[in-house]
């Protein structure tokens, strides 16, 4: 009987061995993206303060270690005059001082007008006005003024004691001029004292308000001084 001959391959004396899977390969982490760092321009408005790494706010390095984390707005401090001009208190004493010497000076020159009035009254009811020659001239014939009613008054007076032609009559009317020169006078010089007076009163009003100013800009910058802290 012929040997049945299987095939050699194959065989095995057990169960067959489950074929062991693939086993893929263990991703790898992707790499870091490396951030772009900020960058901070300098500027040219500080002065060096100390050794340290750079001020973000301009100027050199100031004292070392990492820039402080506050951000905020930088306070700046107002020049003087800028100050001054945006003090609302200052501005409006300015305003109020002005408008008070500025109504001190139309009272003035309502008195010097109404002042002027009654002199060019005065001296015309008198019968004076000034000659070519600067001298004073007296108005002999219009009897609506002093010196021509006083002229026909005394030349009536001695025309009727036939006394014309006299030294008593010429020195007459020498007297009625010296008269009517010292009735100038007092008034001239009256008038020029008044329009001294007033100078003076606006000269002094003048000052007081120039002081007033003065003090009123002293107490602002006072104000600026202890609003930004420090020294005057």
């Amino acid at each position: 009987m012929a040997r049945s001959i299987g095939p050699a391959i194959g065989r095995s004396s057990g169960p067959a061995r489950q074929a062991r899977p693939a086993i893929a390969p263990r991703p790898q982490p992707a790499a870091p993206v490396r951030q772009p760092q900020p960058t901070f321009q300098r500027t040219n408005s500080g002065g060096r303060t100390g050794g340290g790494s750079p001020s973000f706010f301009g100027g050199g390095p100031s004292g070392g270690g990492e820039p402080s984390a506050d951000m905020g707005a930088i306070s700046v401090t107002p020049s003087e005059e800028d100050y001054l001009a945006g003090d609302g208190t200052y501005q409006a004493t300015l305003s109020a001082l002005a408008r008070q010497l500025q109504s001190f000076q139309a009272d003035v020159d309502t008195q010097r007008g109404n002042r002027k009035l009654d002199y060019d009254r005065a001296t015309k009811d008198l019968g004076y006005s000034k000659g070519a020659d600067g001298a004073a001239s007296w108005n002999w014939d219009d009897l609506l003024t002093a010196s021509g009613r006083a002229y026909q008054n005394n030349s009536n007076d001695y025309a009727a004691r036939g006394m014309l032609q006299s030294q008593a009559y010429g020195d007459s009317i020498n007297n009625l001029q010296r008269s009517l020169m010292d009735q100038f006078t007092g008034i001239d010089q009256s008038n020029t004292q008044f329009n001294t007076d007033l100078d003076r009163q606006v000269t002094k009003a003048k000052d007081e308000n120039t002081a007033a100013s003065q003090a009123a800009r002293a107490e602002a910058i006072m104000r600026r001084a202890a609003q930004y802290g420090f020294g005057v």
